[in-house]
């Protein structure tokens, strides 16, 4: 503290920021370590009351408590010091004040001697001049302006009031428009020269029109601004004068500079003056007014309007096919083939489409006539470049559809015609792949020569592929009905390998509804029919698939017709097996189809017996007791295909429950009472199932859709 209090400050915010400090260690930090050294003195003299304190430890106690008195005498040093370093500062600013209000008197009469410039002649010199001597002006009353802000700043720091410097800031407003003045004028005489009698042909004449609205809309306010100095105010008039002279020549600068006149356009304007003329690098605005160009204003720009135009369609065109140089086709492999096909080509056919609309559009201008082969030849390219894409697109979804099918030696050997026509295809199709792999842009792949054509050629035999295919699937239909169960995929993945009889196996559920395999024997022969809960029926014979040679509906025929007639055998051999052995016995002995229809058919022969003897009680008695016989069954533990079996017989046998006691109730007495001859019936009549019901009888198919009752 007591050093910092001693310091020597340099500048007036250091001296105010000094005295501040020095006050505050006055006024608080001193009473505080007052405060601190009083309690400081209770634990000391408590230590001496009770413990023995060395002369040192007493001695630098002693220090401590002296200390403020000490301090106070430096502080009040300071303050003294301070004081008379702040009654120096007042007065140094006093002085720097003077000296400087006596610096803006000087730089005031530099501005109005600048004021009164007015020149007779304006030259390139006399204009650079006068820009050196306002720019050094404005240099200055900006450094005045920076001093003056310091000044200020020192007044707050010391309490002093501050210095308005009014004039200061009214000589920066004033030279503010006489700085625009010749700043805009030597700019507008150096470019004017450029713009004159410069090379026009790398001149923007949108541009400098913009800037020469600019400086005449600039001139005409300072023109109204220095009303008061009538040589500045004939100064900005003389030069918008010129403005305004230069202004009359835009439209023929805007029809030399436009960048999209050709030689053609030179012809047309040469023709319309009159005069041959001949544009080089090096020609300027100054020949052409010379010319006569001025006078021909509308013409002008009528030509220099179409030129725009045509620039632009010209420019669109080379857009266009700029952004087809780059454009490539993505090809992924297919499958293990060794083919690439083509992948993702939305983008490529959205961009085709904008361009053909845009193409069309542009030929419809009255502008594209001096280009019109070019841009017709290449509408041309896009329509045919999309045709192609369009058919090879065509070509590569029917390619990939058939060529695992005529992959199989089977499809080939029955169907000649049709593998011989896709043999050219798949040529003319790898050839065309193979092109595109080499170079995927898209400009080159469909540059392959008579590529329309061929694509075309292949679609269409592939069109006749598809319909003899289609034909040939139909006829296979029609010999084997339940074909028309199958998909055209799933049909074609059985005829693909008739060597190979397993093949039907994944796809027999959709034939027959309750098979889900065929049994077969290690020689392939087919022995039997399995269910999806294992439940095996033999046939009554056996089926041989190889003896077919390859034509797999007709053993499927065979394998229908062999179901039905065992179905019919085993129904048989169930039905003369009912009456010697017990009931559940039964049940489990023989398929759920056959144990089903059996059971009706006994059910009826027993309900005929009863209303014939007039004993429906003791048959409804019967029902009931069998029924309790099923459910105990199913209590117990069975296979999954019997307990399907017994729990379906078991709602079977309540509805013939539910019927018995019915006709009970009504006491119906005569098998032809209405109320018997209504129910569904099954009679065993001749070795076979009939189904009746009122007058009308049918003959039980023993088809095998019932084999598993859900």
């Amino acid at each position: 503290m007591s050093q910092k209090v001693s310091g020597s400050p340099d500048t007036v915010a250091e001296l105010v920021a000094l005295q501040n400090y020095v006050v505050e260690c006055r006024d608080v930090t001193m009473y505080n370590l007052r405060e601190q050294i009083r309690k400081t003195a209770e634990n000391v003299i408590f230590l001496m009351e009770h413990a023995h304190l060395s002369r040192d430890d007493i001695i630098l106690n002693c220090r401590v408590f002296v200390w403020p008195k000490d301090m106070e005498a430096v502080i009040d040093l300071a303050l003294q010091r301070i004081s008379m370093k702040r009654d120096l500062a007042e007065q140094s600013l006093r002085t720097k004040r003077v000296q400087f209000d006596a610096k803006l008197k000087k730089h005031e009469k530099m501005l109005i001697a600048f004021k009164k410039r007015d020149p007779p002649m304006l030259t390139i010199e006399e204009m650079e001049d006068a820009v050196m001597v306002v720019e050094n002006l404005v240099a200055k009353l900006e450094e005045d302006k920076a001093e003056a802000e310091q000044i200020n700043e020192e007044e707050q720091l010391l309490d002093m009031d501050p210095s308005p410097f009014m004039n200061l800031y009214k000589m920066l407003t004033m030279i503010e428009p006489y700085d625009k003045l010749w700043h805009t004028v030597l700019d507008y005489h150096v470019n004017y020269d450029l713009w004159y009698y410069g090379p026009f042909a790398e001149l923007d004449a949108d541009e400098i029109t913009e800037y020469v609205d600019s400086v005449w809309r600039t001139l005409y306010k300072l023109a109204k601004t220095f009303s008061d100095n009538p040589g500045a105010r004939r100064i900005a008039e003389m030069v918008r004068a010129k403005v305004e002279k230069f202004r009359q020549f835009l439209p023929v600068l805007q029809t030399v500079c436009n960048k999209g006149l050709q030689q053609r356009h030179w012809n047309k304007i040469s023709e319309t003056v009159g005069v041959q003329i001949v544009i080089t690098e090096d020609s300027t605005l100054n020949e052409m007014i010379e010319i006569g160009l001025p006078k021909f204003t509308a013409q002008l720009e009528e030509i220099s309007a179409a030129a725009t135009k045509e620039y632009a369609l010209e420019k669109n065109l080379a857009k266009m096919k700029e952004e087809w140089v780059d454009i490539r086709f993505e090809m992924v492999p297919y499958r293990e083939t060794g083919v690439y096909i083509l992948s993702a080509v939305d983008d490529i056919q959205v961009m085709m489409d904008d361009h053909i609309l845009k193409a069309q559009t542009m030929r419809g201008s009255p502008y594209v006539k001096a280009f019109e082969a070019e841009m017709q030849a290449w509408e041309e390219k896009l329509i045919s470049m999309q045709d192609i894409l369009d058919q090879w697109l065509m070509c590569q979804a029917t390619w990939m559809y058939l060529e695992p099918i005529f992959s199989s030696e089977d499809i080939m050997r029955q169907m000649p015609t049709e593998a011989r026509n896709f043999k050219i295809v798949d040529r003319v199709w790898k050839a065309i792949q193979s092109n595109t792999m080499k170079d995927t842009h898209v400009l080159a792949a469909t540059d392959f020569r008579d590529m329309l054509r061929l694509l075309k050629e292949n679609n269409r035999l592939l069109d006749e592929i598809q319909k003899g295919l289609n034909d040939y699937l139909e006829k296979k239909r029609l010999f084997f009905p339940r074909f028309f169960f199958l998909s055209n995929d799933e049909l074609l993945e059985i005829l693909s390998e008739t060597k190979d009889p397993l093949r039907v196996q994944p796809h027999l559920k959709k034939c027959f509804e309750g098979i889900h395999l065929l049994e077969f024997t290690p020689e392939e022969e087919v022995i039997g029919m399995i269910s999806a809960e294992k439940e095996k029926v033999p046939f009554s014979g056996k089926i041989n698939p190889a003896e077919a040679k390859g034509m797999v509906e007709k053993w499927l025929v065979q394998v229908e017709a062999i179901m039905i007639q065992s179905l019919k055998d085993i129904t048989r051999d169930a039905v003369n097996n009912y009456p010697t052995v017990d009931r559940p016995t039964w049940i489990l002995a023989w398929p759920g189809q056959v144990v089903q229809c059996v059971d009706c058919v006994q059910w009826t022969a027993e309900v005929t017996e009863a209303i014939f003897s007039g004993s429906l009680q003791k048959q409804e008695a019967l029902c009931t007791y069998q029924i309790e016989q099923s459910v105990k069954m199913v209590q117990g533990k069975l296979r999954p295909n019997n307990q399907v079996t017994v729990e379906a017989l078991i709602v079977i046998d309540v509805h013939c429950r539910d019927i018995v006691k019915k006709l009970k109730e009504l006491k119906v007495a005569s098998i032809a009472d209405f109320n018997w001859i209504s129910q569904l019936r099954y009679y065993w009549r001749d070795m076979l199932v009939t189904v009746s019901m009122i007058t009308t009888d049918v003959m039980y198919g023993s088809s095998i859709w019932a084999i598993l009752v859900d």
